[in-house]
């Protein structure tokens, strides 16, 4: 669907540097420890001095020489592997080749959700949206991502799956939802505007805002 005043399936367009809304990124650095073993060396004549004064041999009175301290355990634990992105990217050729994709949170009274979505962040890529498409190719949804916070409107002109919407203003606090209707490439189709000023939209497929946690005193924690 595309943005009204932009393009009604067209979401946001920001870096997400905004005040409550953070993505928060881990690098896992792995060290390889070196050890080097060095092997001691007595002079002949040190072993000599040992020879005269060790005491004389006798089997039955000598005691069994001590035993070598337990080596410490190992510190350092072994390098993981890499790992995999748990949100790809859409491949090239692809139906959203150009797009980009980006795990979000959302907090709301059950819990964390997370879910793997598609990013409209560009004017161009906000004014396509999901029009002409018949699925998510995999994915949750798709986030729109404004520079600014105001009210927002959508429509589904050109769209052809029923959607769901969510909106959330620039701290990630939910403000609205409302439920879309396909319609075709006509300049009447209705509008779905935000319940207030909006810097973030999530669309998903019908009915599945609650499975992605956007539902009423929600927050959009990472995005």
């Amino acid at each position: 669907m595309l943005v009204v005043v932009v393009s009604a399936l067209a979401l946001v367009t920001t870096g997400g540097d905004d005040e409550g809304a953070s993505v928060a990124t881990g690098r896992t650095t792995s060290t390889r420890s070196r050890g080097v073993d060095a092997t001691a060396s007595t002079s002949p004549s040190s072993i000599a001095a040992v020879e005269t004064t060790a005491p004389p041999s006798d089997s039955a009175s000598t005691a069994p020489p001590p035993r070598p301290p337990a080596a410490a355990p190992a510190t350092t634990a072994p390098a993981p592997g890499p790992t995999p992105a748990d949100c790809p990217p859409p491949a090239p050729g692809s139906d959203f080749a150009g797009f980009g994709a980006a795990e979000i949170a959302i907090d709301n009274a059950e819990g964390r959700h997370r879910s793997c979505v598609l990013t409209a962040d560009t004017p161009e890529q906000q004014r396509r949206g999901l029009m002409a498409q018949d699925d998510l190719d995999g994915y949750d949804g798709m986030i729109f991502r404004f520079p600014d916070e105001r009210e927002r409107s959508f429509w589904m002109r050109d769209t052809r799956i029923p959607l769901s919407i969510a909106f959330f203003d620039a701290r990630g606090t939910f403000v609205s939802a409302a439920d879309m209707e396909p319609c075709g490439d006509r300049p009447d189709c209705p509008t779905y505007s935000s319940g207030g000023p909006a810097r973030y939209a999530l669309e998903v497929l019908r009915g599945r805002l609650p499975a992605a946690g956007a539902t009423p005193g929600a927050r959009l924690a990472a995005v």
